[in-house]
C-alpha cells in the first residue's frame, strides 16, 4: 500500500503540520485521483483539513468537461470540498505568444494560487512522480540548464508541496487498480506534440531498454543534486552577506575584486543567488546566460547584460552592479504618507542611515525627521537642479555630487526618488536621508514619513509557487 509510505514521506521532509489546510490540485488523472484518496485517508492521522480544486483548461471539450465532474463527484465521495475553475489557455497563449503548455501552467498555477488565498489554504499539493521528476531534468538537460535545472522538481516549493516524487507511475496505476478505483485518461498525453510528451513516449522506452529503472535512477540523481545546490546556495550567501551590499532598493552591487577570486563555480552561484535575492526569475535562465553575466567582471567600466523585462547587469567601476527596472525607476511607483506628533525624548525613534529593506510590492520604509527644522511641504519628486543634501551635520552638497560620490551611474541618477522640501533633499529613498533633518534630544516634534513601493505582479515570471 502506498498509503504508509506517502505518510513516511510526509513526515520525513516536513511537508504538512498538524492545523493546517491543504488544497490538492487534481486533474482527474491517476496520479492526482490516488493522491487524493490517499490524502483523504491520512488527513487524520496528519492532523489536516483538504480541500480539491480542479482547474479545467477549455482545452479538450466535452472530454474536459468530463473530467471536471469526475473530480467533483470523487470529492464530494471523499467529503472534500472542491472548487472548479475555468481558464482560456488558448486566449492568454496568443496575447503572451507561448506555447500552449507553457500557457497551461502559467494559468494552472495562477488559478491555485487564487484558490489558496481565497480559501484561507496553507499550502497546495501536486502529484508529480518518478518519472514526471526524471522528465523535468532530461527536459532542463537538453534545454541548457545549470545545477538547479539538474536538480528537477523540490518536495516543497513556495506553498506547493509534492508529497509523491517518491511513487513511480506504474505502483500509482497498480494502487488504483487494487482499489477498484477508477481515473480519466487524457488523450493528449499520447500525443508528440508537446516537449515533454516525447521525452515520455519515446526516451524513456529507449532508456529503459539500457535499464529498466532508469526513470528512478535520474530522480536519485536530481535528489543529490539539490544537496549540492543547497550547500553552494548556503556558500554563495555567506560570502553574499559579507561582500555585497544592497546601494538601494532593487540593486545589488557585487565588489569585483574579491569576486574575481573566487572559484569559477562560486562565481556563478553569487550571481545566481544574488538574481533570486533580487527576485529576478530564473526561468529559462540557461547555463550560458549565467556565464555570460560572470563574464562582465572582467570587462571594462560601461559593458552591461539585459535581462529582459526586469533588469540588468552593468560592470560600474569596481563593481558588478545588479539591478531591477525599478532600481532605473521604471515599472515602479511610489506613495508617500506623512503624520506629525510630539517628541518628548522618552520614544526609540530609528535613525539608520542606509536602507535595510527593499521596497518591493506591498512593502514600506518608514524615516523619521526633525519637523521644526523643515521649513516647506516635503513632496516626493525626481531630482531637480539646485537640489541641496547633507551627509554629515553642518555641511551641505549639492545632491549631484552625493550621487558621484556614491558611484550612482548618470542614466540612473534622474530616475531616483527622493522627499524633498523645495531645494533640501530630506531622503534619496533607497540610499540615506539628509543628516541635518535626524530627529535629536532637541527635537520637539516628528515628521514621519512612510514610503510604498508599487509595481505590477511578478507571480507568473516565477516556477510553480
Amino acid at each position: 500500500m502506498l498509503k504508509d509510505r506517502m505518510l513516511d514521506y510526509i513526515r520525513d521532509k516536513r511537508l504538512t503540520a498538524p492545523g493546517e489546510h491543504v488544497l490538492i490540485a487534481c486533474s482527474g488523472g491517476a496520479d492526482s485521483v490516488c493522491m487524493l484518496i490517499l490524502f483523504a485517508e491520512l488527513r487524520e492521522e496528519l492532523g489536516i483539513r483538504l480541500s480539491a480544486v480542479h482547474v479545467h483548461h477549455g482545452l479538450r471539450g466535452d472530454a474536459a468537461d468530463r473530467d471536471a465532474a469526475f473530480v467533483q463527484a470523487l470529492s464530494e465521495k471523499l467529503g472534500i470540498p472542491c472548487v472548479v475553475r475555468y481558464i482560456d489557455v488558448n486566449a492568454f497563449r496568443e496575447e503572451r505568444h507561448l506555447s500552449v503548455e507553457e500557457a497551461a501552467r502559467i494559468l494552472r498555477y495562477r488559478e491555485i494560487r487564487k484558490v489558496i488565498r481565497e480559501i484561507s489554504a496553507d499550502r497546495a499539493a501536486a502529484a508529480h512522480h518518478k518519472e514526471d521528476q526524471a522528465e523535468t531534468v532530461l527536459f532542463n538537460l537538453i534545454r541548457g540548464s545549470g545545477l538547479r535545472g539538474l536538480s528537477g522538481m523540490r518536495p516543497e516549493n513556495g506553498l506547493l508541496i509534492r508529497p509523491m516524487l517518491e511513487f513511480t507511475r506504474e505502483e500509482i496505476v497498480a494502487e488504483l487498480l487494487d482499489r477498484g478505483q477508477d481515473w480519466c485518461e487524457d488523450e493528449t498525453n499520447a500525443s508528440d506534440a508537446y516537449a515533454r510528451n516525447v521525452i515520455r513516449n519515446k526516451v524513456f522506452p529507449a532508456l529503459s531498454e539500457v535499464r529498466e529503472d532508469a526513470a528512478g535512477k535520474i530522480a536519485e540523481a536530481a535528489e543529490l543534486l539539490q544537496e549540492t545546490a543547497d550547500f553552494l546556495t548556503g556558500e554563495a550567501r555567506a560570502w553574499c552577506a559579507e561582500n555585497a551590499r544592497e546601494s538601494r532598493p532593487g540593486e545589488l552591487r557585487i565588489p569585483v575584486e574579491p569576486f574575481l577570486r573566487l572559484h569559477p563555480v562560486m562565481r556563478r552561484e553569487v550571481i545566481l543567488y544574488a538574481l533570486r535575492e533580487l527576485e529576478f526569475s530564473l526561468k529559462d535562465r540557461t547555463r550560458q546566460n549565467v556565464l555570460d553575466m560572470v563574464s562582465l567582471a572582467e570587462k571594462p567600466t560601461g559593458k552591461r547584460y539585459i535581462l529582459h523585462g526586469e533588469g540588468e547587469l552593468t560592470r560600474e567601476y569596481g563593481d558588478l552592479v545588479i539591478r531591477r527596472d525599478e532600481a532605473l525607476g521604471e515599472a515602479r511607483t511610489y506613495s508617500m504618507t506623512a503624520r506629525v506628533f510630539p517628541y518628548a525624548g522618552n520614544e526609540r525613534i530609528p535613525s539608520g542611515d542606509w536602507e535595510k529593506t527593499r521596497v518591493f510590492a506591498g512593502k514600506q520604509c518608514t524615516k523619521w525627521f526633525d519637523y521644526g527644522k523643515i521649513n516647506q511641504m516635503p513632496v516626493l519628486r525626481i531630482r531637480q537642479d539646485g537640489d541641496r543634501f547633507s551627509t554629515r551635520a553642518g555641511t551641505h552638497k549639492k545632491l549631484k555630487e552625493y550621487l558621484i560620490d556614491e558611484k550612482v551611474p548618470r542614466e540612473a541618477r534622474d530616475r531616483l526618488m527622493l522627499v524633498a522640501a523645495g531645494p533640501e533633499v530630506l531622503w534619496v529613498i533607497g540610499m540615506r536621508m539628509n543628516e541635518e533633518y535626524k530627529v535629536t534630544e532637541e527635537t520637539e516634534t516628528v515628521l514621519e514619513i512612510t514610503i510604498t513601493g508599487v509595481d505590477d505582479e511578478r507571480e507568473d515570471q516565477h516556477s510553480d509557487f
